[in-house]
């Protein structure tokens, strides 16, 4: 073969990387199909694609550019431990593609201008690690199609079209750890993508949530941000048994955390929440059975909120500095168990029961100078023992209105600016045992229009006005029963019934002063 023969040769099997050897190969500027069968560096940019078809090689781009159009920019098909890294896409659908491969490692690329930035599918124990996808139209990284125990770290999506990072339909055993999405349509997104782990990531600027789980169930999320996001920072839904310890939400339009559709049996532990638009924590539309254990929620539009869901447990939570509502709100929320909480300085009320929120315990919680402490609106059968209601800003402690059924016991109310507690407009048959009214601003136990309750073994001390007060107005009150109470030192009486003599039962109580005389 003469010189010009063999040089023409040599150049032909670089163009279509079919050099055999295990040195690496160089590859200056191409344009075309390359296909790569062994350890290559490219030299000078390419225009069109680079499929990789040999098994354990590395492609090293060496920061030049990979551009073009068609399917796959960089292709990894069928393939085990090939590497592509230091490579520049642009103008693929998706500029890197990995589909049914085991061991492949990505690291140090740029993708950009493609319809997806680089998308994994199909494989397994793959490694994307400090990449970067920016403006491209869709997805900037994405596992798909069964994809499992691929490492996700260090990267970042900016600016993309629909999602930072996405799986949708991946498998289990993925984990995504200490990656930045910023300013794209979403931060994290799982589809139907059950098992995984997201963990110390960072989701900021985004049109819609920064992360968002969607049909995805027993993924841990532990140390992630969400920050600045025009939706919630977090958002559930139709997805359950999930864990979240130490995230934060911060400054999100829609909310820290939410849950809706049956997201349920998921646990939530020291999360905290800061200054986001709606709540800090909301459970909606039949998200039942959750946990939540010491979070925090500080400066949100309100705390935590229970809507149409049920057997939730809420213990050593905190909820403070409200924007607007309340500390912890239950609307339509039955069955739920709230204890050792403590809500704090917000202008609604501290702990609200109302529209149906029946058979819920409250045991042992707080409310700190909130605009009113512990109400129970229209809802029943609900039981409130060892709650503590204190320097209630605007309304009274304990306030119950057209709530019948409720049982309060050992709780106290202390100087609020209104009512100790109040049961008002056809709060009926309820029953208030050893509780405690003490230096409120008004009556320390006042009944309004209420009828066939159970007062028994209170103390009213030291209230503005009266000690127990029942009060004709309003239709007036009957069928009330107290016994054995104690009332003293208050401002007025010790204990005043406005209604007509035999309507209601005194017996066995310990007053000072009352009207009319021998209650």
């Amino acid at each position: 073969m003469n010189r010009s023969r063999r040089t023409l040769l040599a150049a032909l099997l670089v163009m279509f990387g079919i050099v055999g050897g295990v040195g690496a190969t160089t590859a200056g500027a191409t344009t075309g199909t390359l296909l790569i069968t062994t350890n290559t560096t490219l030299t000078e940019d390419h225009v069109g694609q680079i499929e990789i078809v040999g098994d354990n090689v590395t492609l090293n781009c060496g920061g030049h550019q990979v551009s073009g159009s068609g399917f796959g920019g960089i292709s990894v098909n069928f393939r085990s431990g090939v590497t592509v890294t230091g490579c520049r896409v642009s103008g693929f659908t998706n500029g890197v593609n990995v589909f049914t491969s085991t061991g492949v490692t990505l690291s140090a690329n740029t993708a950009s201008g493609n319809q997806n930035g680089l998308v994994v599918g199909a494989s397994t124990a793959v490694t994307v690690v400090g990449n970067i996808a920016r403006e491209n139209a869709v997805d900037g990284i994405s596992l798909n199609n069964g994809e499992t125990n691929t490492y996700v770290s260090g990267n970042a999506s900016i600016a993309n079209g629909n999602q930072g990072y996405s799986a949708y339909g991946a498998g289990s055993g993925n984990v995504v750890v200490g990656n930045s999405a910023q300013n794209n349509n979403g931060g994290f997104f799982l589809g139907n993508s059950s098992g995984n782990s997201l963990l110390y990531n960072t989701a900021s600027g985004h049109r819609f949530s920064g992360y968002q789980l969607e049909g995805s169930n027993s993924t841990t999320l532990t140390g992630n941000i969400a920050s600045s996001n025009t939706a919630a920072g977090f958002n559930f839904q139709g997805s359950s048994d999930n864990t979240l310890i130490s995230n934060q939400a911060k400054n999100n339009g829609n909310g820290g955390f939410a849950l809706f559709f049956g997201s349920s049996g998921s646990t939530f532990r020291e999360n905290l929440s800061i200054a986001n638009g709606a709540n800090g924590f909301g459970l909606f539309a039949g998200s039942n059975n959750n946990t939540f254990t010491a979070n925090e929620s500080r400066g949100d539009g309100a705390g935590f909120a229970l809507v149409d869901s049920s057997g939730n447990h809420l213990s050593q939570n905190q909820a403070m500095n409200a924007q607007q509502f309340d500390g912890f709100s239950l609307n339509n929320a039955t069955g739920n168990t709230l204890s050792g909480n403590l809500s704090m300085n917000n202008p609604g009320n501290g702990f609200d029961l109302f529209n149906r929120s029946n058979n819920n315990t409250l045991v042992a919680n707080q409310s700190q100078r909130d605009g009113a402490g512990f109400a129970v609106v229209n809802s029943s059968g609900n039981s409130l023992a060892e709650n503590e209601a204190m320097g209630a800003q605007n309304f009274g402690g304990f306030f119950l209105s057209n709530a019948s059924g409720n049982t309060l016991s050992k709780n106290h109310s202390t100087s609020n600016a209104q009512n100790g507690f109040l049961l008002f407009n056809g709060s009926n048959n309820n029953s208030l045992t050893d509780n405690h009214a003490v230096q409120n601003a008004h009556d320390g136990v006042d009944v309004f229009a209420s009828n066939g309750n159970v007062l028994s073994k209170n103390h009213s001390v030291n209230n503005g006005r009266n000690g127990f007060a029942l009060y004709a107005e309003g239709g007036g009150c009957s069928g009330n029963n107290l016994s054995r109470n104690v009332g003293r030192a208050n401002g007025q009486l010790d204990a005043f019934d406005g209604n007509a003599l035999g309507l209601n039962t005194w017996s066995n109580n310990n007053f000072g002063t009352t009207n009319p005389a021998g209650l």
